[in-house]
């Protein structure tokens, strides 16, 4: 029985001699290496070549119409020279011809040729006319016209371009200038017209628009803001309209509608007096 005390006595005096041991030791620390040398920068790239510099050619600048401009310029204006590109003389190749006056507009590359699209106003209609790259009219439709449930007057007219305003197409604002009546909304590229739709934007009110212009997409970023002009003249003496929609740049179903107010106005002696609560004024007088 001893022997077997002295020899488990051994056995546990080696493995924890063997264990400090283990324990008690200490690895060296590695001397540090020499640090590498830095690589040699790249040379800068070398400079484009810049761009030639649009040079219209003659054939541009010339009258296109068989009518001569119906304009005259003074002398104040005597470094100018106007040209007539399309009058209600004229026929096109598909038969197309312009009447009513022609009112606001907006003008789109496409290619090597051009779009306009105008509102004739006394027509009740907007058309589109194509021109080539030297302006020479080629054709025209008509992307709404008097047949629509809600005409009116197509008076001024804005293009709002993706590029500028925002969204991710171009789209015709006409203004409609009677009473009670929406900014019509109208495709500019569509390929087959539908002239009697309804393109009325509801969400901008319902005013006698002379206008609506809508701002650049980096005015308000994150915010679609259009302003308008409300020619009534049926007795609220006309307002400056604005929508506002919070939900993006191209947003124009969701917003809201304000309408700027008169703090103060002509007292008709040279001063200034305070506007009352549900008084029309009108300041043109």
């Amino acid at each position: 029985m001893m022997n077997k005390y002295i020899k488990l006595f051994l056995f546990l005096f080696i493995v924890t001699s063997t264990s400090t041991v283990i324990v008690s030791c200490d690895i060296e620390d590695g001397k540090d290496g020499i640090n590498g040398v830095d690589g040699k920068d790249g040379e800068d790239g070398k400079d484009g070549e810049d761009g030639e510099d649009f040079t219209p050619p003659e054939a541009m600048f010339s009258n296109k119409s068989s009518l001569a401009p119906l304009v005259k310029l003074h002398s104040e204006f005597s470094t100018v020279e106007a040209f007539s590109l399309l009058s209600s003389t004229d026929v096109l190749s598909n038969g197309f011809r312009l009447v009513g006056a022609q009112d606001g507009a907006g003008f789109l590359k496409d290619g090597d040729e051009y779009i306009y699209v105008v509102n004739a106003e006394d027509d009740y209609a907007v058309s589109r006319i194509r021109f080539d790259k030297d302006l020479n009219p080629i054709s025209g439709d008509w992307l709404l016209n008097s047949g629509v449930a809600d005409y009116a007057r197509q008076c001024s007219g804005t293009m709002w371009e993706a590029a500028v305003h925002g969204g991710d197409k171009d789209i015709f604002l006409s203004a409609s200038e009677s009473l009670s009546y929406d900014v019509k909304g109208i495709d500019p590229w569509i390929e087959t017209p539908t002239p009697t739709a309804d393109f009325g934007l509801d969400a901008l009110g319902e005013f006698s628009w002379e206008n609506a212009v809508p701002l650049p997409k980096g005015a308000y970023t994150g915010k679609t803001v259009i302003i308008g002009g409300d020619d009534d003249s049926s007795g609220s003496e006309g307002q400056v309209t604005m929508y506002l929609s919070e939900n993006g740049d191209a947003d124009l179903a969701n917003g809201k509608i304000y309408v700027l107010r008169f703090k103060q106005v002509s007292d008709g002696a040279g001063g200034t007096m305070d506007v009352a609560a549900d008084q029309v004024y009108n300041e043109g007088s």
